[in-house]
């Protein structure tokens, strides 16, 4: 399997080496993957378990994969360099990643795969795992589309919702805000966003532990089947990588770098997918 690429030449024999039979095996793919699953990986390694820190190359440039690793300060111990459209990357993480913890498996070890999100990776690589017998841990689990129930209360002027028998200069804010902290302001919605309300569904399906990042997500799940005594309620690993960021900020060189940002006056927009620009 000569697409994967290792940090280390004997990794097998490495892992094989680690005391115990477990193996988490923490998988980044994106972005968000990689801000949200280092404090994880962390936390495994702090509490002594035998930890694997797994890349798919879902993302490969500089600024969406390679900056945030040198953020955290992390070096993957594997990269499995997928590449092409969606039906030859996900075929790609089934077989390479299949292979990395198939020869795991002969070497003794019970390898535990942890996915996030909604992401392709998450759906593949829990598939990787379920072929080998081995269920996955899915953090961010439970996640499902929501729409709003805008009622009488608000209308929607362009893609703005006014609250009615006000002016459209007058928009209420905070009666906005509170609008959309009210769970029951909130519709079930459809299978879209495409793929990735697929991608959660097809992972929870190989999931043998469920850390759902709030209770809400939780009753999702619930309502669809799955076992109670495995689905937890553990909130966001974001809050953890936050809060490591901000021990690291007062030796950020981001503003010797970009001095216009100095003075805050600016708003950090991050669309997370291209049809967003549209």
């Amino acid at each position: 399997m000569q697409e994967v690429t290792f940090l280390s030449p004997t990794f097998f024999d490495d892992v094989a080496g680690q005391g115990g039979r477990h193996v988490h095996l923490i998988l980044i793919a994106t972005k968000p993957d990689i801000i949200k699953q280092i404090p994880l990986y962390r936390e495994l390694k702090q509490r002594g378990h035998t930890v694997v820190l797994g890349h798919t190359g879902q993302h490969f440039a500089e600024n969406l994969s390679g900056g945030m690793l040198k953020e955290f300060g992390v070096e993957p111990d594997f990269n499995l360099n997928v590449r092409g459209s969606m039906h030859e990357v996900v075929s790609q993480i089934i077989g390479r990643l299949g292979h990395v913890i198939g020869e795991l498996k002969e070497r003794g070890k019970i390898v535990i795969p942890y996915v996030h999100g909604d992401t392709t990776t998450a759906m593949a690589a829990s598939n990787a795992g379920y072929c080998h017998g081995f269920a996955s841990v899915h953090v961010e689990a439970g996640i499902r589309t929501l729409t709003p129930d805008f009622g009488s209360r608000f209308v929607v002027h362009g893609s703005s919702p006014v609250p009615m028998n006000h002016e459209q200069s007058t928009m209420d804010i905070a009666g906005w805000r509170a609008f959309l902290m009210n769970r029951d302001n909130w519709t079930r919605g459809s299978l879209e966003p495409f793929p990735e309300q697929f991608n959660t569904r097809c992972s929870e399906a190989a999931t043998g532990v469920h850390l759902a990042p709030v209770a809400l997500d939780r009753e999702f799940m619930l309502s669809e089947g799955f076992p109670e005594d495995r689905i937890f309620v553990v909130g966001n690993s974001v809050v953890d990588a936050t809060n490591e960021a901000l021990q690291r900020a007062a030796k950020s060189s981001v503003l010797d770098r970009y001095p216009q940002l100095a003075d805050g006056d600016f708003v950090r927009f991050y669309p997370p997918e291209g049809k967003l620009c549209v």
